[in-house]
Formats: C-alpha cells, sequence, structure tokens
C-alpha cells in the first residue's frame, strides 16, 4: 500500500496536466491522513473506553476491602482487571499502580494501540492511559473485645494466641491509619470480675463511695463497706474492679445514679476469710491473708467482718482475683488498642455475664461510658466479640461462704437470686443471665461474634451459638493455631460491614 500510494504522488508531482489534476493531486495526501488519523483515533479511543471500565470494576473491589496493604490492594485490581481486559482485546495494557490516601483509592494503567492507516506517514502505535478515583464511602464502626482473661486461659498458650489473634484484627481493621474519625474499639478483659480505671470511676460517679447500694455492707462490720476500707490499709489503694449490681441492675445498661444507690458498683474487696484449718489441718477458707485479731473461739464470721483487722496492714489480699488488665473504652487510637492487648494477663475463674455487661456498656452511649454513638445511628455499625474458653463457674468452697469471693460476693449471700445458693444452681443462672444479655445487647442492633475456644461443652457451645447474631458468626472450639483464621475472619466480616451500600 505505501509502495503504491509513493508511486501515485511520484507521477501526480510529474504530470504537466491541468491545475486542477495536480491540485487533487497533492490534496489526495492529507485526505488519506486524515482517514487514517479518525479510523485509529477512533480504535484508540474504544481501546481507553474499555480500559477506564476496566479501571473502575477494579477500584470498586479494591474499595470494598478495607484493612488491605498496598500489595494485597493491586493483587485485588490485577485480578478484576484482567478479568475485565482479557488479553484478546484490542491494546496491549501495561503499567497497572494504584495508591491510596484515606478513603480515596487511585487506578491507573495504560495501553499500546497499533495504527494502521497512521503507519503509512511513520506513527506505528498510539499510547493511550487512563485513572479512576474511587472514594471509598464507609460507615462508622464501634467494635468491643470481651476477652476471657482467666487462669485457664495461661494453659497450652492460649493467652499468647489471644494476643496475637487480636492484634491481627487490630492492624486489619486499622491499616496504616494511625487513628481513623470512623472507627473505634474497646477491650474487656474479664474473669471472676471486670477492672475499671479507678479514677475515671470514681471521678464519673460511677461508684458507691458512701455505702448506699444494698450489697456495700456485708463483708464488714462497725459500719465500714469496700471504699472505706482501703484507706485503712497500709500502701494500698482499690485497683476498679467492682462486683455485680443487685436486683438484676447487673444485666442492665441503666445509668448509675446516686439518687437510686444500687445502680452504681460497690469497689471489689476480698475479704480476710477465718484463720482456722478443718479436721485435716487444712485450710477451711481459700483467701487467709491476715491474723483475724480474736480468738479462734470467736464465731467464724464474726471473725471475717471484722473491719479492725485490716488497720495499717500492707496486703494485696484484698485484690485477689483483681489482677487482669482494666476495661479499655471506645478509642480510634491504634497504638492504645494494641497496648491493652500486649498486656492482657490472666487471673481467677469465670463469670461470662460480667463480662458481656461491661461490653455492652462500653457500646452504649449510656454512662458510665459515652463515647459510642446512638444505638439507632444509620451512620454506624456496632459489633460485639466475645472469647472465652470456659464454663460459666463459681469457686465452690464447703465453709459458710458456700464459695470464694467474686463480683457476685459469696454463694451463702445470694446475691445472683433468691435460692442461688450452690455451685450447680450458680452456674444455672449464670448461663441464662449470659443468654438473657446476648438477646438484649443483640435487640439494641449490635452484631454479635462469639468463639468457644479450646473446650467441649454441649450446653456452652449451644449458648454460645445461640448468642451470635448468625450461625456463620459462632467459631466453636478452634486451636491456637486457627484462632488467628477465625480473628481475620471476623475483621474483614467487620471491614465488610463498613462499607456504605
Amino acid at each position: 500500500m505505501r509502495g503504491f500510494l509513493t508511486g501515485f504522488i511520484s507521477r501526480f508531482m510529474r504530470a504537466t496536466g491541468a491545475n486542477v489534476a495536480v491540485m487533487f493531486g497533492l490534496s489526495i495526501i492529507p485526505i488519506i491522513a486524515a482517514g487514517g488519523t479518525a479510523l485509529d483515533f477512533s480504535r484508540a479511543m474504544a481501546v481507553k473506553s474499555r480500559l477506564s471500565n476496566a479501571l473502575d470494576a477494579s477500584g470498586l473491589a479494591v474499595g470494598a476491602s478495607i484493612g488491605t496493604s498496598q500489595a494485597q490492594m493491586l493483587d485485588i485490581a490485577t485480578k478484576y482487571f484482567n478479568a475485565n481486559y482479557p488479553e484478546d482485546e484490542i491494546g496491549a495494557t501495561s503499567n497497572l499502580t494504584i495508591s491510596a490516601v484515606g478513603d480515596q483509592i487511585t487506578i491507573s494503567a495504560s495501553a499500546r494501540v497499533e495504527t494502521t492507516l497512521l503507519g503509512l506517514v511513520g506513527i506505528d502505535y498510539i499510547d493511550v492511559s487512563t485513572s479512576s478515583t474511587i472514594v471509598r464511602e464507609s460507615k462508622g464502626l464501634e467494635v468491643v473485645l470481651v476477652a476471657d482473661n482467666t487462669d485457664s486461659m495461661d494453659n497450652n498458650g492460649k493467652i499468647g494466641a489471644l494476643r496475637q489473634a487480636a492484634t491481627d484484627l487490630v492492624n486489619i481493621l486499622f491499616g496504616d491509619q494511625a487513628a481513623p474519625t470512623k472507627l473505634r474499639m474497646g477491650i474487656v478483659p474479664f474473669s471472676q470480675a471486670v477492672r475499671l480505671n479507678p479514677t475515671a470511676a470514681v471521678a464519673g460517679g460511677w461508684i458507691d463511695t458512701t455505702g448506699t447500694s444494698s450489697v456495700a455492707r456485708l463483708n464488714f462490720d462497725g459500719g465500714y463497706h469496700a471504699y472505706t476500707m482501703y484507706p485503712r490499709l497500709r500502701n494500698q489503694t482499690w485497683r476498679g474492679c467492682v462486683e455485680a449490681r443487685p436486683g438484676g441492675l447487673e444485666e442492665l445498661d441503666t445509668a448509675p445514679s446516686a439518687a437510686v444507690p444500687d445502680t452504681r458498683w460497690v469497689p471489689y474487696f476480698h475479704p480476710d476469710e477465718p484463720d482456722n484449718n478443718d479436721a485435716a489441718g487444712q485450710p477451711r477458707f481459700p483467701n487467709t491473708y491476715i491474723s483475724d485479731g480474736l480468738s479462734l473461739s470467736t464465731a467464724p464470721l464474726t471473725r471475717q467482718i471484722n473491719n479492725a483487722k485490716y488497720v495499717n496492714r500492707n496486703t494485696s489480699g484484698p485484690h485477689r482475683g483483681c489482677s487482669i488488665q482494666e476495661l479499655l473504652p471506645l478509642t480510634n487510637v491504634k497504638a492504645t488498642i494494641l497496648s491493652k492487648i500486649s498486656a492482657m494477663t490472666t487471673d481467677g475463674f469465670t463469670h461470662i455475664p460480667i463480662g458481656l455487661a461491661w461490653g455492652w456498656r462500653v457500646l452504649s452511649p449510656t454512662a458510665p461510658y459515652t463515647e459510642g454513638v446512638a444505638f439507632d445511628d444509620a451512620d454506624w455499625n456496632k459489633a460485639l466479640i466475645l472469647l472465652s474458653d470456659g464454663l460459666n463457674t463459681v469457686d465452690d468452697r464447703n465453709n459458710m461462704n458456700g464459695s470464694t469471693y467474686s463480683a457476685w460476693g459469696y454463694l451463702s449471700q445470694m446475691r445472683m437470686g433468691a435460692g442461688v445458693d450452690t455451685e450447680a444452681e450458680a452456674v444455672t443462672e449464670q448461663n441464662a443471665q449470659t443468654g438473657r444479655m446476648c438477646t438484649r445487647i443483640k435487640d439494641a442492633g449490635v452484631r454479635v461474634y462469639t468463639i468457644l475456644f479450646m473446650i467441649s461443652d454441649t450446653t456452652l457451645a449451644n449458648l454460645f451459638r445461640t448468642c451470635a447474631s448468625e450461625t456463620g458468626l459462632y467459631f466453636n472450639s478452634p486451636t491456637t493455631s486457627q484462632l488467628q483464621t477465625v480473628f481475620r475472619a471476623i475483621a474483614q466480616d467487620l471491614s465488610n460491614l463498613r462499607i456504605a451500600q
């Protein structure tokens, strides 16, 4: 073709005929060039359109995957791009790149289109490039991890596996954002009690500092109560653990108020128990840490509630069962959350409903914690992750107290309900409390995930399965090595939950 065109032009240039013929011959060159330009640029524009469509599809796929790294985003984009721009399309593609700044994702690519008629004038190809910018509109997310930190979690590497899996969860959710505006997380370690920040709790008016709660004075004589007992000790202050509220209030998201004394929490103070042993010489009471200060002939209960024996004593006995980490309210600071997770430690036995209750309060906008948005805020989602490796239990003891002390005091005090004074009855009641609170939390619009960690028990499995918002959000007894996979799956589900529909 090029030879024909060249010869044609040469003959026209040598012709001596009419001027009109000469002018027509000369005009054929731009006519052919113009036609070639239109054809080849039309093909280039078609390639650019297909390129743009493929990039849009890639961008939407990447936008739906919150918490992914740059390399992971590029991998997702490449797969979707190749599916929407197959190799047999016109134009050889190259230079697929992706960048993400905050919620804005930009994907770019180029393609080279071989020319047809423009090649006659030395233009062998046309390069086209385009980009697609996706502004990822995400809903806000508030999530709380309610994590069993009991003594049994210290076995078989379970607490270490929990720390690692929870760290992965945070890294996936937060990505490289140190303090995102639409993501907040809280941590509630629990065992036989939950530990608050004591300064914030007292300053906020959440704590019964006056002994007006109906359960405040059960363990001490002389008109004393837990908050007034700590100052009687030497070098000891209240660490922040609290007892359960009486009268069913522990199951509710009711704000603490001085006007309704039982709505405020009584400070945790594990009493010193009587000194005498049983007939075999073994301690009858599990937490005897100072002298009773009274004759052994004095009634055991009288010796136990004797307030005078604590004066000027330097002992950590009142803190027994309260060595777990403080609760972390909702925060968007990634480093703070990771620090709390890495510091989790173990102590005590298992009261699942106590952990659930505080997880609910962390998510709630109602005092004591008010960081959470309203439950019905359409721009935010809320989620709770519950993990336990043990049954609801009470450390049963065959003595006057009926048990060791916990957030529910002693079994002999029947604080879980009238007639609930045996271990079996306490376990049944705690299971019932767990079920009731799960229902209330879900009814508030919270998405609940449950993990039964390395334990096989039909009753608890059914309880956790029912507690989860969906069957697929219940994870039955993963091993330590499988726990990371479970938390990553939860993180991805939470990330998908954030995508604005």
